[in-house]
């Protein structure tokens, strides 16, 4: 009983000072799935945000509500689901988004249950670590998969199996429809929303034009194969003559990671490397583009690692595969991305 209480003192310490401390300076956010306590399955999972430096250090790791603190939801999600768990970060950088389930843990096929029973939760965590599970869906998502959401202002956009990707403001519980073709990963770049698919004919996709808040269409963009299983994805913008965003990445954990450059209106292969690669985002270095990806050979195989591409604008991808960080046996490793922080 003394060790089950110091152990409860002991994580509730954690919690309030991982909320009260902000994110570093340039830092990356890894979404990890369970505690290494209990073999990963269908049922709810602890939901961690691990915040590593670029060199794969671990700074710090904070848990997501498993119950109700306050007007806080809980936050929980499939152990085995490798669909779930990509976070969001705001286009200005101050917000990371995350969606899950509104339940606690052990939940048997908790991706079943219905959202108007089991709320679709909504994380905010800002960039001073502070978190905020107060906002979830009710009339979307029940029975199927939440898989990812994205943020600016106080508009949200989420997507999820067999409801395509609906939006919503900031409190509200009720969303409206944007596309029936469902998505996998949504990010904005350039105030444009875009979307990861393996709906028919459809891998990676212009959600209509802008950021829509009513019914439009989600179309494979020109030139972009229309097989493989892309999932997080990064644009940038490297050559000065072609207008707005020209390169391309994209991780397939079929295809592996994937590299396109924009030549008159057509985004053309410049090749790949590796496979079972999930998660994504990137910088640009006085070196090249730096990657970071999650990558898996099985749900409780998975890692941090780093490419440096250095070929450029229409240059074939190059690299080598560098491991920062290894999961721990019974967890996973899903979405990366950067920390929220204003001075990124």
């Amino acid at each position: 009983m003394i060790k089950q209480f110091l152990t409860l003192i002991f994580f509730v310490l954690v919690v309030f000072i991982a909320k009260s401390q902000s994110f570093s300076d340039e830092s990356l956010v890894v979404i990890r799935i369970g505690n290494g306590e209990e073999i990963l399955t269908s049922k709810s999972t602890p939901v961690f945000i691990d915040e590593f430096s670029l060199e794969g250090k671990l700074i710090r790791s904070i848990a997501l509500p498993t119950s109700a603190q306050g007007k806080n939801r809980a936050l929980t999600l499939s152990g085995n689901q490798m669909d779930e768990g990509y976070a969001g970060l705001s286009p200005n950088k101050d917000c990371l988004i995350l969606v899950g389930y509104d339940t606690s843990l052990g939940i048997d096929s908790v991706l079943k249950t219905p959202s108007s029973k089991v709320p679709r939760t909504i994380a905010l965590i800002s960039e001073d670590g502070k978190i905020n599970t107060e906002n979830a869906i009710t009339d979307a998502f029940g029975r199927v998969q939440v898989r990812s959401a994205t943020i600016k202002d106080n508009q949200i956009w989420v997507t999820g199996g067999g409801y395509g990707i609906r939006t919503l403001q900031v409190g509200a519980s009720k969303s409206d429809p944007v596309t029936t073709v469902t998505g996998r990963v949504l990010s904005i770049f350039n105030d444009q929303l875009y979307s990861s698919s393996i709906a028919p004919d459809i891998r990676m996709g212009q959600v209509g034009n802008g950021l829509p808040l009513s019914e439009t269409d989600l179309n494979n963009m020109p030139g972009l194969p229309k097989d493989g299983s892309p999932w997080q994805f990064y644009f940038m913008d490297l050559n000065e003559e072609v207008k707005g965003l020209d390169v391309l990445y994209v991780a397939d954990n079929i295809k592996g990671l994937c590299k396109y450059s924009l030549i008159d209106g057509v985004w053309v292969s410049n090749g790949s490397l590796g496979s079972g690669f999930f998660g994504l985002t990137a910088k640009k270095t006085n070196e090249g583009i730096l990657l970071f990806a999650t990558q898996s050979t099985s749900l409780s195989d998975t890692r941090l690692v780093s490419i440096l591409d250095s070929s450029g604008y229409k240059g074939t991808l190059k690299g080598q595969v560098k491991v920062l960080v290894k999961g721990k046996s019974n967890t996973s490793f899903r979405g990366v991305t950067f920390s929220p922080t204003k001075s990124f």
